[in-house]
């Protein structure tokens, strides 16, 4: 489990929050958890980039994720990770050679390879969501087959199932797809669920139910397969009968 810091007040669109500002909420979730932190963004660039170095900075004994350096920041958010010693997520738009190239440019700017998350994006509606479980299907199977520069814990945010409007729309407007309070949930669940058969190591959950949820089944399945693995035979891979 781990929590991310969004501070979205930053955004000079929204409230153009000071970084100061940020740094003080920042310090007061470091003193009240106990979980790991992931010093989220607020979409904004410059201003991202500026509470990154304050935050990193200030959290240099914590071993954080700095969420996330993608193709307009990698080069600033990078070295602030490699300095202060956190983590780092790359973040690419389903693009498994962006994916490829982002990873070996951390490496090479000195981000230790146990320091790296990949995040290649997570689409959560129709095409979009079978391109992204394609995507990191072939991006784990790779890296479990040798592929160096994609053997890393893969993120996605599967918050983003919020953005449909089948998640978000009122009763009143389309009162055949039921409760908004179930939709929403029951949406995200199915995204997460659906990324982790494929390699989703880290699942970024929005709504708590959710959260819970996908929780208690990941927690299930993991306690019953090994049980059915070996019952079927499967660990005595010596004299397995196996299928060509």
């Amino acid at each position: 489990e781990c929590i991310t810091f969004h501070s979205l007040g930053i955004d000079p669109g929204t409230l153009d929050w000071p970084i100061s500002k940020s740094k003080k909420l920042f310090e007061s979730i470091l003193q009240a958890v106990d979980v790991p932190v992931i010093i989220g963004c607020s979409g904004n660039k410059k201003k991202d980039v500026e509470m990154f170095t304050e935050l990193a900075a200030m959290s240099e004994s914590e071993v954080l994720m700095l969420s996330a350096a993608d193709k307009a920041t990698w080069e600033e958010v990078i070295p602030l990770a490699v300095k202060y010693d956190h983590n780092c997520l790359l973040w690419t738009s389903l693009d498994l050679n962006n994916q490829i190239k982002m990873n070996k440019d951390a490496v090479e700017l000195g981000l230790p390879r146990n320091r790296i998350v990949m995040d290649p994006t997570c689409a959560t509606l129709g095409y979009g969501m079978e391109y992204s479980f394609s995507i990191y299907q072939r991006m784990r199977v790779a890296g479990l087959l040798g592929e160096e520069d994609l053997a890393y814990p893969i993120s996605g945010g599967t918050t983003n199932a919020w953005g449909a409007r089948e998640a978000w729309m009122s009763e009143k407007q389309v009162p055949e797809w039921g409760l908004r309070q179930y939709r929403g949930p029951v949406w995200e669940i199915l995204n997460a669920l659906s990324l982790t058969l494929v390699g989703l190591d880290l699942a970024m959950m929005f709504h708590p139910v959710a959260a819970k949820h996908v929780k208690d089944i990941t927690a299930q399945f993991f306690a019953e397969m090994p049980k059915v693995m070996e019952a079927t035979g499967y660990y005595d891979w010596a004299s397995a009968n196996l299928k060509r």
